[in-house]
């Protein structure tokens, strides 16, 4: 549906945009993004949403439902209005962001308990990096007990490389609470994943992973295409480690 870039995808783009009322999309879903995993493909993403004047009406993990309506209203990334106060932290290994903040809350979606998570980064100078950012909660009593998310929705709208100096982006994420997780205190770790520099690959797959391919891509199709795991592909950098950061009911 977000597809222009193949032929046969590009006539139906337009018709959707007219007539669908609602549009449910998975932002963890490649094949439906495939433009997304070419040179500028993001902003096919973009475009796709914000012309069709699309209204979030809930989210939850990497799924994201949407009505028509007057104005665009994502949700699920936006702009932090300048003059807000904000303590900016510096992030190891990447100059170019800093840490800016969060909120986590423990509510519910659709009858099922999540957590509503928002990330703050400052953009302080241009990256080429598409980076994606990752939040996990663990237990303080039984680090065994945790859960995740990648923040797939905000990584494909308006993705870390396309940031504007100056800039403070909020992501945002209601990350489903797994029913059998046991309530308590619960840690927050916030990292970004991103490419590794400087791999040893032969010279037509260094110009492809660098040049072509994204962090997604590197992660989900190119272990299994080229036999490398994740961890040799992507690096993780943590930008906070957050403790007592949400209480989950029992």
């Amino acid at each position: 549906m977000c597809s222009s870039d193949l032929p046969e995808f590009r006539p139906n783009v337009p018709a959707a945009q007219a007539k669908t009322k609602y549009t449910l999309i998975d932002f963890n879903d490649w094949l439906t993004f495939y433009d997304f995993y070419t040179p500028g493909g993001n902003l096919d993403v973009y475009k796709f949403l914000y012309e069709g004047n699309w209204e979030l009406i809930v989210t939850v993990n990497s799924l994201a439902l949407f009505k028509k309506g007057e104005k665009p209203k994502l949700g699920v990334v936006s702009l932090v209005e300048q003059g807000s106060e904000k303590s900016l932290r510096p992030i190891p290994g990447i100059s170019q962001l800093r840490f800016a903040g969060f909120s986590a809350d423990e509510e519910k979606r659709l009858g099922y308990p999540v957590v509503n998570l928002s990330v703050d980064l400052e953009c302080r100078s241009k990256t080429n990096d598409d980076l994606l950012l990752i939040a996990r909660f663990i237990n303080r009593i039984d680090p065994s007990w945790g859960f995740q998310q990648f923040f797939f929705a905000p990584y494909r709208i308006y993705p870390t490389s396309c940031w504007r100096t100056g800039d403070i982006i909020r992501q945002k994420c209601n990350l489903l609470i797994p029913k059998d997780i046991p309530g308590g205190e619960y840690d927050l770790i916030l990292s970004l994943i991103r490419k590794r520099p400087n791999l040893h690959l032969s010279p037509e797959a260094k110009k492809l992973f660098y040049n072509y391919y994204d962090t997604v891509m590197a992660m989900k199709y190119l272990p299994g295409r080229w036999g490398i795991s994740p961890d040799m592909l992507l690096e993780q950098i943590v930008i906070a480690r957050i403790p007592k950061a949400v209480i989950i009911e029992e």
